[in-house]
């Protein structure tokens, strides 16, 4: 009787939380009727939609996450939307004449450089947290360097998208990419990524699966 109960509500747990992303995706895609330009809104809201469908067959198959993974995947999706609501160069607070812009002296609006630590943050997040479940890795060296190491390679495959929908767009694709003159952007686009692994590893030290 009682691993009856434990397992109908582990059932009921799984059940609450695919609603949730289930949610959380319609209010992405709903995100695109108030976009400043829905093509590139789509652009760059699609990775959260890939995620969230991906997250939501996962759950559809028993598969769980743990609370610190899905604090971080809503996180992310919610950065994701606002700049593709915004588009990047245009999101509050962080340009140049904003709060923080003014405040920190940016001379770009660097909302974007938040976007890619988070893509170093959670691709390391769920990487250690796959490897660690199913037994594949021991903590140690080795986790975290793999770990890393899957975190630069998304970002790297991210950089290469952004070329490529320039080449296909030209000038259309500026939003999306959000360089905002800066020659180096690609360089700091993946040191940021690279940043978000590191403090990731920090985090998720402690943290018992």
């Amino acid at each position: 009787s009682s691993i009856i109960k434990r397992k109908m509500n582990k059932l009921g747990s799984i059940c609450n939380m695919a609603f949730g992303y289930k949610f959380l995706l319609l209010l992405t895609l709903l995100s695109g009727l108030i976009s400043y330009d829905q093509v590139t809104w789509f652009m760059e809201v699609l990775p959260a939609i890939v995620g969230l469908l991906v997250v939501i067959y996962l759950y559809s198959n028993g598969v769980t996450f743990s609370p610190l993974l899905t604090t971080v995947i809503v996180v992310h999706v919610f950065i994701l939307a606002i700049g593709g609501i915004f588009t990047y160069p245009r999101v509050p607070f962080f340009g140049p004449d904003d709060f923080l812009g003014d405040t920190l002296d940016w001379s770009r609006n660097n909302y974007d450089k938040l976007g890619h630590f988070m893509q170093g943050f959670t691709p390391f997040i769920a990487t250690k947290e796959m490897l660690v479940k199913r037994n594949i890795l021991r903590r140690g060296p080795v986790l975290i360097f793999l770990s890393i190491s899957v975190s630069l390679a998304v970002s790297a495959l991210y950089e290469l998208i952004e070329y490529a929908s320039l080449l296909c767009l030209g000038d259309g694709a500026e939003d999306f990419i959000g360089a905002q003159g800066d020659p180096f952007d690609t360089q700091t686009d993946i040191f940021w990524a690279m940043i978000g692994s590191v403090v990731a590893s920090c985090v998720a030290a402690p943290y018992k699966y």
